[in-house]
C-alpha cells in the first residue's frame, strides 16, 4: 500500500501536541498507534494493492464494507498484479466484486485495473441471484490496462462503466473482450466527457454507449474497428467535438490491414458539430505487415486523404502528424503530394488552424527528430 497523504485530522492532532519535548513524545506515540492494524486503513487517500491472489480482492471489499473510514477517505485506487507476461498468469477477479467497490467508495475518484483475468466467481448463478448496485459513483478517472475477460460473460466493460453516472477520462488498453457476450447492459445514464481506446478489444464498447462523449480518442489497426467506428459516428456518435485518429503500424500482436477504401464512405461525415480533428500515423519496415515498407506508406497515405475529403464544413482545428521511417524518408518526399488535399482543405471556410508534424525515426539511433 502506497501512501501520498494524510487526513487533516491527523495533521491537526500532531500539531496540537508539538508543545514541548513530552507532547512530542505522546504525539509520536499516537501516530505510531495509528499505524497498527486495522486503524490505519483511514489514513489512506491512495490505495495501490499489489494482488498476489485472488482473495486479496474479497479481502478489500470486506474492508470497505467494515470500514466508515476507508470508504471515507479513499479516492485513488490501483488493483494491479505481479504478472505482466502471458494472459494465463493473470489473477482472476469477478467483476461483479468490483463493482460493489464502485459503490462501497463514495469518494472514489480513480481507478485503474491493471494486468487482471476478469472472471465472474458466481459462475452460472441466476442473474435474479447476484447483486448489481445501482450507479452513483462520479469517476474523474478510469483506466484498463492488460486485462483480459472470460469468454462466457456478460461485457464486462459497459457493466463496469455502467456502474457509474459520470467518468470524467476514460482509458482503455491492451484488453482482450469475451468471444461471446450477453446482451449489452443500459447505459443511458452514463456521461463520458474523454473516452480514449488503445485496444482492439475495447471497442466493443461503442455500441453500448446511448450519450456520446465530446472527446473521443481510437486506436484503428483492422477493418473491422472502422466499421463498428462507422456505426457509432453514425448514431450517438454524431454529436463528437473533438475526435483523434491513430493510424499505427502492424504489431506483434495485430496485424495492420486498413486501407483507404475503409474510408470511402465518409467516416465523419456524419460529425455536423465537429470542431478538432487529430490524425496520427506511424508507418515503418514492420515484418509483420503484408505490405513493404513504401507500400505500408501508400496505404498510410491513402487513409488519411479519404478520411479527410470526409470532413464536416464546421471543422476549426486540424492537427496531422506523421511517423515515417527513415528507410522511406525520400520515398515519402516523392510519393505524397499534398497538393492533393488544397481543394479538400480550402472547401473548409470555418478552418481555423492547421498543423502538420513529420517525424522521421531513425534506425540506427533509435531516435525522433522533426522535419
Amino acid at each position: 500500500m502506497n501512501i501520498s497523504s494524510l487526513p487533516a485530522e491527523l495533521l491537526a492532532m500532531i500539531i496540537d501536541h508539538l508543545h514541548g519535548d513530552n507532547n512530542s513524545l505522546l504525539a509520536s506515540s499516537q501516530v505510531a498507534r495509528s499505524w497498527t492494524e486495522p486503524s490505519h486503513y483511514h489514513l489512506f487517500h491512495r490505495l495501490s494493492v499489489f494482488v498476489l491472489e485472488p482473495e486479496w480482492f474479497s479481502r478489500l471489499l470486506a474492508l470497505l464494507e467494515s470500514s466508515e473510514r476507508a470508504r471515507c477517505y479513499i479516492s485513488h485506487m490501483v488493483l494491479w498484479t505481479s504478472h505482466w507476461t502471458g494472459f494465463a498468469a493473470y489473477e482472476p477477479m469477478c467483476h461483479h466484486i468490483i463493482s460493489r467497490i464502485l459503490s462501497k467508495t463514495q469518494n472514489l475518484k480513480s481507478l485503474t485495473l491493471s494486468g487482471v483475468h476478469l472472471q465472474c466467481r458466481h459462475g452460472f448463478v441466476p442473474e435474479h441471484d447476484i447483486e448489481h448496485p445501482s450507479p452513483s459513483t462520479n469517476l474523474e478517472t478510469f483506466s484498463l490496462y492488460r486485462c483480459q475477460t472470460d469468454t462466457r460473460i456478460e461485457p464486462v466493460l459497459a457493466y463496469l462503466l455502467g456502474c457509474c453516472t459520470s467518468i470524467g477520462y476514460v482509458q482503455l488498453q491492451k484488453y482482450t473482450p469475451p468471444v461471446k457476450a450477453s446482451p449489452l447492459p443500459d447505459l443511458s445514464h452514463l456521461r463520458i466527457r474523454h473516452l480514449d481506446i488503445e485496444s482492439h478489444g475495447a471497442d466493443d464498447l461503442l455500441p453500448a454507449l446511448k450519450i456520446c462523449p465530446p472527446v473521443l480518442a481510437v486506436t484503428l489497426v483492422v477493418t473491422s474497428q472502422v466499421l463498428k467506428l462507422a456505426q457509432f459516428i453514425s448514431g450517438v456518435g454524431r454529436d463528437l467535438r473533438a475526435l483523434w485518429l491513430r493510424l499505427p503500424s502492424s504489431s506483434s500482436y495485430l496485424r495492420r490491414d486498413i486501407t483507404g477504401s475503409d474510408f470511402k464512405d465518409g467516416l465523419i461525415l456524419p460529425c455536423k458539430g465537429l470542431q478538432a480533428l487529430h490524425i496520427s500515423t506511424h508507418t515503418d519496415t514492420d515484418p509483420y505487415s503484408r505490405l513493404g515498407p513504401e507500400e505500408n506508406l501508400l496505404a498510410m497515405w491513402d487513409s488519411v486523404t479519404h478520411i479527410l475529403s470526409s470532413i464536416p464544413a464546421g471543422l476549426s482545428d486540424l492537427t496531422l502528424d506523421f511517423s515515417v521511417h527513415a528507410e522511406s524518408r525520400d520515398f515519402f518526399r516523392q510519393a505524397v503530394h499534398w497538393e492533393d488535399m488544397d481543394t479538400t482543405l480550402s472547401a473548409l471556410r470555418s478552418l481555423a488552424s492547421m498543423v502538420v508534424t513529420i517525424r522521421v525515426v531513425e534506425t540506427e539511433f533509435d531516435d525522433d527528430y522533426e522535419v
